[in-house]
């Protein structure tokens, strides 16, 4: 969710932004081994979710569907 998308009140400045990875940094910061650098534009909401968690949450919504379509 793009909170500067039109459809949610915005101005539409940020197309595209919805889908873009942020890969870690391995330089450490704040005495944390990873970190990322993010645009972060004022009033806005952001979901940050791991790669790898991404396929697991598909797969969720496939087998839910998938019920829904047979019941």
């Amino acid at each position: 969710m793009n909170t500067d998308r039109a459809e949610f009140g915005g101005k539409d400045r940020l197309k595209g932004g919805e889908g873009m990875n942020f890969p870690f940094i391995p330089a450490g910061w704040c005495n944390r081994p990873h970190s990322i650098k993010l645009y972060i534009p004022s009033r806005t909401a952001i979901v940050l979710v791991a790669v790898e968690n991404i396929k697991k949450y598909d797969d969720r919504m496939a087998d839910r569907a998938a019920k829904k379509a047979t019941a």
